[in-house]
């Protein structure tokens, strides 16, 4: 449900569904719902601007998917970190952030975020 209203732009009642799932559940996938769910909170204050807040939630996530040793959810807050920083205008806090979510997408041939990371690396070597 959470995921449904951000894609509707509902930020506030995102918020409040994600929260509240982030407190049920502690089955064998729990990292993953911890990780999903700080990630997309992280990206509810990216697009409000709030990228300190954003950065804040990607951490979140990272040292979930660090503890639970789950690479795509590692490369997937890194590149959303990494993104922040950019936005940011921080590219040499961001550059090392970006080239690992590449590593890691293109290890496991995922296209899309393959192509982000590349093109928020161009962003970044442009700054």
């Amino acid at each position: 449900m959470g995921s449904t209203c951000y894609n509707l732009n509902e930020t506030q009642g995102c918020a409040d569904y994600i929260k509240r799932a982030l407190q049920i559940g502690k089955d064998s996938l729990f990292h993953v719902y911890q990780a999903s769910g700080n990630n997309t909170l992280g990206l509810l204050k990216f697009r409000d601007k709030q990228y300190n807040e954003a950065i804040s939630f990607y951490r979140k996530a990272l040292k979930i998917a660090m503890y639970a040793k789950d690479s795509a959810w590692i490369g997937i807050t890194q590149g959303s970190i990494g993104q922040c920083l950019v936005t940011l205008n921080k590219p040499d806090e961001a550059l090392p952030y970006l080239q690992n979510a590449l590593r890691i997408s293109k290890k496991y041939d995922d296209q899309p975020s393959t192509t982000r990371s590349y093109t928020e690396l161009g962003n970044t070597y442009r700054k």
